[in-house]
């Protein structure tokens, strides 16, 4: 005759959770407050601004841009 299998125990939940997980592969940092090393960024002067504006009209006279869309070209004309 065949033996009856013995009854398995509860598994689930929580704490059989951490059991099948094991430990942490990564352990996680402690906590604390973030710090930003870098200044905070300054608004431009009004030379600043001229000297970004210079360059860009310099860059559109000189290289151009090249229109592919046919609407847009009809547009700007």
């Amino acid at each position: 005759m065949a033996e009856p299998k013995p009854k398995r125990g509860r598994s689930g939940g929580r704490a059989g959770g951490a059991l099948r997980r094991g430990s942490a592969a990564i352990e996680q940092m402690p906590w604390r407050l973030p710090v930003n090393p870098d200044r905070p960024t300054e608004p431009l002067t009004a030379e600043g601004v001229a000297a970004i504006h210079d360059g860009a009209m310099r860059i559109l006279e000189d290289i151009g841009i090249e229109f592919l869309n046919p609407e847009a070209c009809a547009i700007l004309r």
